[in-house]
């Protein structure tokens, strides 16, 4: 190769380059080849619990369809200064020219709302936001028919059985059609009384009854309860008292394998999800109870509480693994404990590990609703997450609460005995510790006062809601099973009338501490 041809090939080379992206350039610009757009969208949008805990216990998420953001919100909420959580794809995002800041910025939600989203060419695209204020208690009870395959009775709490699920939401639910797998669940509810509880598994996540979509979904029985309200009000309690992952229920007619079973609560599963007890992936979630029949569990060092493991779900980890947290989880148990029965209580820090405010709901929940269940303990749930404190809740299980007398079999027995007693249960020994603490009183004092004032009026309010929708089928449940009167409004009034009685015992009990006026 000469040096003539060593110096033209670079230059060609060059030249062929100069070419190309002049190439590209005449294509870039060239009118009849379509730019692509540029963003401007949202992804995601919703209400975030912890960022609006004076107004939510939950998260609520929003349906984005188009440019149409849909939001459920419920009828009582208090909507004139809501923080939005977002996503979006573009330069920024505005309401009427103000930017907005994902968990930040506070809008009125109670008017018509538009955010605009802004490329980076300047153009907008704007997302209209409709919310729709549900009312908590709908007049039309919806109907849910399950068939098994092969129509095989449901005679296990192990196993599921595949089904067809269909929902008739009368009207003011949307109707759904699926498929679900169905056990039964419980215990004492389960093994003791002809009308079984059950659990659903939808094969695909789904918004039932206007819930955010899961797949995990529970059908209470209510056997004992001649009202078939009690644990409607319990949960309706809690939210009152804005305790994160109360459940909520929707009173549904159920009829499997063409047999009409009676009114039924549907409600959600108890689970560490996003939408549900959210404590994120390293969190710990625990049940209190006596059944004690879970895989994963230990007695507490002190009190020989039965604590069982429900999340981390460690039967899914390698046995060593598994030993090796569950020892992390006892050990981190045992230390609350440890501070809880220290001489030095309650002018220790056991109040670094412990949530004293869900301390003082749990006792105002089950004392209004007498659930003595808590002493024994049973059903009693606590979670935390990885750096936070043990929260009492969510609360659970109130079939044996609002008075109920086994003897009588029948609820709203007037019983003004100390919902935490004087017996060695672990329970009481752990609840009767906690009430040694003046500043646990000193909180309970204040929240029973403004609960008593703002909240039990709209308790109330609900229950009565509530029955009048329940009405026929209470009728129609009593026909299938006898229990209680038949009749909604007397069933009411028994309810209110206790409850108002229990009302006045917690006025007197907590009065007697003292911290009435004190700040």
């Amino acid at each position: 190769m000469n040096l003539l041809t060593k110096r033209i090939k670079p230059f060609l080379l060059f030249t062929v380059i100069i070419c190309g992206l002049a190439a590209c350039k005449k294509v870039l610009n060239d009118p009849f080849v379509p730019e692509a757009p540029l963003a401007k969208s949202i992804t995601e949008f919703k209400f975030e619990a912890s960022l609006n805990k004076d107004f939510l216990s939950e998260t609520i998420n929003g349906e984005i369809s188009g440019d149409t953001i849909k939001i459920s919100l419920p009828e009582e909420l208090n909507c004139r200064t809501l923080i939005a959580s977002f996503k979006y794809e573009g330069r920024l995002v505005s309401v009427n020219d103000v930017k907005q800041y994902s968990g930040i910025s506070v809008n009125n939600f109670e008017k018509p709302l538009i955010y605009s989203v802004m490329a980076d060419d300047g153009s907008e695209r704007n997302f209209f936001i409709q919310t729709a204020l549900i009312p908590e208690v709908r007049q039309a009870v919806p109907h849910i028919y399950i068939v098994t395959d092969g129509n095989t009775p449901i005679t296990s709490k192990e196993s599921y059985l595949k089904a067809d699920i269909r929902i008739d939401g009368k009207g003011t639910f949307e109707n759904y059609e699926g498929r679900t797998s169905i056990k039964g669940r419980g215990n004492t509810t389960w093994r003791g009384y002809p009308k079984k509880p059950y659990r659903l598994k939808l094969d695909t996540k789904a918004p039932l009854l206007g819930f955010s979509p899961e797949k995990d979904w529970i059908l209470l029985a209510n056997y004992l309860d001649e009202s078939l309200m009690c644990n409607a009000a319990a949960m309706k309690i809690g939210r009152l008292l804005e305790m994160p992952f109360t459940n909520h229920i929707i009173p549904v007619d159920l009829t499997v394998n063409g047999v009409y079973l009676g009114n039924y609560m549907f409600t959600e599963q108890k689970e560490v999800e996003d939408n549900r007890i959210n404590v994120g992936k390293d969190g710990v979630w625990l049940e209190l109870d006596m059944q004690y029949d879970e895989d994963f569990k230990f007695r507490s060092d002190h009190i020989q509480l039965p604590v069982m493991i429900q999340y981390p779900d460690l039967g899914k980890l390698a046995p060593t693994e598994a030993g090796v947290r569950l020892a992390q989880i006892q050990a981190d148990f045992n230390q609350l404990e440890a501070s809880l029965m220290d001489a030095s209580f309650p002018n220790n820090n056991y109040r670094q590990y412990l949530d004293i405010e869900s301390v003082a709901n749990y006792i105002i929940a089950n004392t209004l609703a007498d659930n003595r269940e808590i002493g024994w303990p049973k059903s009693v749930l606590l979670y935390k997450t990885a750096t936070g404190k043990y929260t009492f809740g969510p609360i659970w299980d109130f079939d044996w609460g609002f008075g109920f007398d086994y003897g009588q079999m029948k609820h709203f027995v007037v019983d003004e005995r100390p919902l935490i007693g004087n017996n060695n249960f672990g329970g009481t020994r752990l609840f009767s510790r906690l009430m040694q603490d003046p500043q646990v009183k000193r909180t309970i004092t204040k929240k029973w006062i403004v609960f008593k004032s703002s909240s039990y009026p709209k308790l109330v309010k609900y229950l009565k809601d509530y029955n009048t929708a329940i009405s026929s089928s209470l009728q129609n449940d009593y026909q299938v099973w006898k229990r209680g009167s038949g009749d909604a409004f007397t069933e009411l009034t028994h309810m209110l009338n206790w409850l108002d009685r229990r009302v006045e015992y917690m006025d007197n009990l907590i009065g007697g501490w003292g911290f009435m006026g004190t700040p």
